[in-house]
């Protein structure tokens, strides 16, 4: 068993200081030291620098290329005008999100992240994170992986979601170019995490989506040197009835043992004027997931609720209890519930 009472204060500077997650060019020096400074690129002062020297994006198509299908851009129903069309500009279409933006030259997608230069799709933040900040795994959320790991969290500017509750949208809604930021290497990045003690990286705070290429090559060097990855995409949810086919889909796809999060809204940006999430509310999503199966369901952002806590789906005892996003108490051995021994899932080492 592991008990701590009391988050030390030592502990709790640790993941508070410096939770303004927008970085500056001096920040990024002092904390990638020289591996910041020796990279590819100089600091970025305008689009013009960032355009020159993004480099070319994976996951897209051009309407130009010979063997390209033009149901690729256009519906069946639409007129086409045969297999072979010259639309008079070098028009590309991105196939990274579910946006599948369409994008003539000089233009960007609806992400602000990815520009078509030349009849070529470009990414404008790969190696440009805005946002790092070392986060306890379980602000992520994560509660079954790695309880009181630190993660190494960072995003790039833009986001292909324009919600108007983000509370992230410094960065989710900026322009790449809103912000100075030096080049920074995966492998830099991975080193980072190496010297700040983190076992994990997480790619978090906007849709990590606008930034793959940047987030995979990190991830594969991060992979290689025993680091683990994860990324947390936003999502929505409403109704009780779309809370009960989540959770249907939940357990028949994916397991009984895979951990669900519901999270109290809280108002900020565009959407000030409403009121948090009533607990009941909350509560009634927690009650519908167990209910359908699903045996790790949780409560967030409801500090001190009995719902963010593990329970042991055997015996009923919580065998993880937490406050805030700081593990209080394990009774796990092994994986195991230390007064049945049940198995709980997740990944503990």
């Amino acid at each position: 068993m592991i008990t701590s009472e009391k988050i030390s204060r030592r502990r709790f500077l640790k993941y508070s200081a410096g939770s303004g997650l927008i970085l500056s060019a001096p920040f990024l020096s002092g904390k990638f030291g020289s591996d910041a400074r020796a990279g590819l690129f100089p600091l970025s002062s305008s689009a013009d620098e960032l355009i020159r020297d993004a480099p070319v994006a994976r996951y897209w198509i051009s309407a130009n290329a010979p063997d390209v299908s033009c149901l690729s851009c256009h519906t069946p129903d639409d007129k086409l005008r045969g297999n072979q069309y010259d639309h008079g500009k070098r028009i590309v279409k991105c196939e990274l999100c579910a946006q599948e933006c369409v994008i003539t030259e000089g233009e960007r997608g609806k992400c602000r992240a990815r520009i078509n230069v030349d009849g070529k799709l470009r990414t404008l933040v790969y190696g440009h994170p805005i946002s790092v900040h070392v986060d306890p795994i379980e602000k992520k959320p994560f509660y079954h992986f790695l309880p009181g790991a630190s993660a190494f969290s960072l995003a790039t500017a833009g986001c292909p979601l324009t919600c108007k509750f983000c509370q992230n949208w410094e960065i989710s809604q900026a322009r790449p170019e809103d912000f100075r930021t030096q080049f920074v290497s995966p492998e830099a990045i991975v080193r980072a995490t190496a010297k700040r003690s983190a076992s994990v990286i997480a790619f978090t705070y906007n849709e990590p989506t606008v930034f793959t290429e940047y987030l995979t090559d990190i991830a594969r060097i991060a992979r290689k040197q025993d680091f683990r990855n994860v990324l947390i995409s936003p999502t929505l949810n409403d109704s009780k009835a779309m809370l009960t086919e989540l959770s249907k889909w939940v357990v028949g796809e994916l397991g009984p043992d895979v951990p669900v999060h519901f999270t109290r809204f809280h108002p900020d940006y565009q959407m000030l004027n409403l009121p948090p999430t009533p607990v009941e509310t909350l509560e009634q999503a927690y009650e519908i997931a167990k209910a359908e199966g699903i045996r790790y369901a949780f409560v967030g952002n409801v500090p001190g609720h009995p719902g963010n806590h593990t329970y042991c789906p055997a015996c009923g005892k919580a065998v993880i209890l937490r406050t805030g996003f700081f593990v209080t108490e394990q009774h796990l051995e092994d994986g195991c519930c230390e007064y049945c021994n049940a198995r709980i899932a997740g990944v503990w080492v």
